[in-house]
């Protein structure tokens, strides 16, 4: 009997997006050192494609309802040579060819690349993942497994679950039904808050028929942050990004920002296959970094004070969307993307890249990084941190409308500096 598989929300969501906006993709990558068998990769990358059922499918609309039916995607696994550092190449792929990437593999839910630094060792593997299909964590677990399958090492997914419907995962996480049914009653009216006239923001970004994107990428070193005991290092960068925006869009943000946070709703983030992630939302005013700071994390701390709090989020946005129509997903979250300036995708939140399960024999990580797609709703600026060695990647995803290629150079040197003013005045 043919398997019927479940569709999310975020699935939905990000179906209907990609009708108005750039594709919804998100880009994982790795630098590496040491040259890989690319035929030895591709078998992998086949055998790990076959072994998860979702992958063979695409997502329709037929009949007044969303589903999955089977598709054989091709052109997904792409090799390039290059005389660039392979991450700029990359870079440069990204925002030369990223459309034409993506429409030749049909859309497909992963699509991997890798460029080749001719006469080195230097290589970047990349994976192009359609948040159709999953989310960060589920890119990772794709991950670990090509490794392990190059590795000749056995894939293993006995112990993971490869879809799940949003009841069934709701029902999962939950262990306390009356705290939980407590804490719904309790988000209702904190959402009708957050969704209200009352609560305006100064928007810089508007969603048109626009796609152009550009991508930009630096690194940082955490030897240079001084961290208090009481603050991340997600904080301080997100902190100092936010005081930059600020400053750059000052005519428009007027003292103040506000940005959605990516968050992870699973408890057991690594054995779960598909889209289950939220967001926190967070509201700084201009000041000095050594205010700033602090009053991000004190609401990051509130928001993780109630463990419930990811879960009834995702849950209420759940239960809204489960019958919606496509334009009332679309209608939804163009309301919920009107409330945030910017989003700040923190793949290190479930970032495993120290992990040596991660490893491809006769290769070494030495960076890692990631994009995400911009042009949601009304997000035009997405900023993805992925923490590697003793350095963060920052990747930035924006339509040219709110920065530029200049404007870019000084978002990067004034997040720098930020972040070094601070260490200098602790």
């Amino acid at each position: 009997m043919k398997t019927v598989l479940p569709v999310n929300f975020l699935d939905k969501v990000k179906f209907e997006i990609a009708k108005y906006n750039n594709p919804q993709y998100f880009v994982q990558f790795w630098q590496l050192d040491g040259r890989l068998d690319n035929q030895r990769l591709k078998n992998a990358f086949e055998k790990v494609y076959e072994a998860i059922p979702k992958l063979q499918t695409k997502l329709v609309y037929q009949d007044n309802q969303y589903k999955y039916q089977t598709f054989n995607y091709q052109n997904n696994f792409l090799l390039e040579d290059t005389d660039l550092c392979p991450v700029a190449a990359l870079q440069v792929a990204l925002n030369n060819n990223f459309q034409q990437l993506v429409t030749q593999a049909n859309f497909a839910p992963f699509i991997a690349i890798k460029f080749d630094k001719r006469d080195s060792n230097e290589s970047v593997l990349c994976l192009l993942i359609n948040h159709i299909f999953c989310d960060a964590p589920s890119g990772y677990l794709f991950r670990e497994q090509l490794a392990a399958e190059y590795n000749n090492t056995n894939i293993d997914l006995s112990d993971t679950t490869l879809s799940l419907s949003d009841e069934q995962f709701i029902q999962q996480q939950v262990s306390d039904n009356v705290a939980f049914n407590k804490a719904i009653e309790q988000q209702r009216s904190l959402s009708a808050s957050f969704l209200s006239e009352a609560n305006q923001v100064d928007l810089f970004y508007r969603e048109d028929t626009n796609n152009a994107v550009i991508f930009d990428f630096f690194d940082i070193d955490t030897a240079t942050v001084k961290r208090p005991d009481d603050m991340t290092l997600n904080t301080l960068i997100s902190s100092a990004i936010a005081k930059v925006v600020m400053e750059l869009k000052a005519d428009t943000l007027q003292g103040r920002v506000s940005m959605s946070i990516t968050t992870n709703v699973r408890q057991n983030e690594d054995k779960l296959f598909g889209n289950f992630v939220s967001a926190i939302p967070i509201k700084l005013e201009q000041g000095e970094i050594e205010h700033i700071a602090p009053a991000f994390q004190q609401q990051i701390n509130d928001f993780k004070m109630n463990p419930l709090r990811a879960l009834v989020s995702y849950a209420g946005f759940a239960t809204s969307f489960a019958n919606a129509t496509p334009e009332q997903l679309m209608n939804g979250f163009r309301l919920i993307s009107s409330k945030s300036n910017l989003y700040i995708s923190n793949f290190g939140h479930y970032n495993r890249n120290q992990d040596e399960h991660l490893e491809f024999s006769g290769s070494t990580t030495i960076s890692a990084g990631g994009f995400n797609f911009p042009l949601q709703g009304h997000y035009g600026l997405i900023v993805t941190l992925v923490p590697y060695d003793h350095k963060v990647g920052v990747g930035i995803a924006v339509s040219p409308s709110i920065f530029n290629e200049k404007d870019l150079e000084s978002f990067k040197s004034l997040v720098a500096n930020t972040l070094v003013k601070r260490r200098n005045c602790a």
